[in-house]
């Protein structure tokens, strides 16, 4: 029995911390979208560089900017509905595919994501864990 037990408190123990990475990709994803809606600036390439910028900041403690073990993606969706995306980081091919249900009208995509370790006794996955958010673009057209 406690070969058993052990194998299901380390599964307790990493699934909590995968969901930990959620939760933190999913608020840096959150900060990023509500700071690049409020921009008072057109969306270019500086627009772009600050949303990840507090995106990845938000999310820092479980995604090193520098590093190659993370994904980033922001998309500018305007009034006339062709978007813009731009991605940092390396991920796998259709990773910048967002999931929810975005606003009406122009608004901002934010997605970020990492691959997390999940280690058993005989088992090893690194499955890709994300965090998305939404907002409703309110700067200049």
């Amino acid at each position: 029995m406690l070969p058993i037990l052990i194998m299901i408190m380390f599964g307790i123990f990493y699934g909590g911390l995968a969901y930990d990475r959620q939760l933190t990709l999913t608020q840096g994803a959150r900060e990023g979208a509500r700071f690049g809606a409020t921009l008072p600036t057109a969306p270019t390439d500086d627009f772009f560089d600050d949303v990840f910028d507090v995106a990845l900041g938000a999310a820092g403690r479980h995604v090193d900017a520098s590093g190659t073990d993370f994904f980033a993606c922001v998309r500018f969706v305007p009034e006339s509905g062709t978007p813009t995306t731009r991605t940092r980081g390396t991920g796998p091919p259709g990773a910048c595919t967002l999931q929810g249900t975005p606003p009406s009208g122009p608004h901002l995509q934010v997605m970020v994501a990492r691959t997390a370790s999940l280690e058993l006794v005989f088992f090893r996955a690194q499955p890709l864990v994300r965090g998305e958010a939404f907002a409703r673009y309110e700067g200049p057209s």
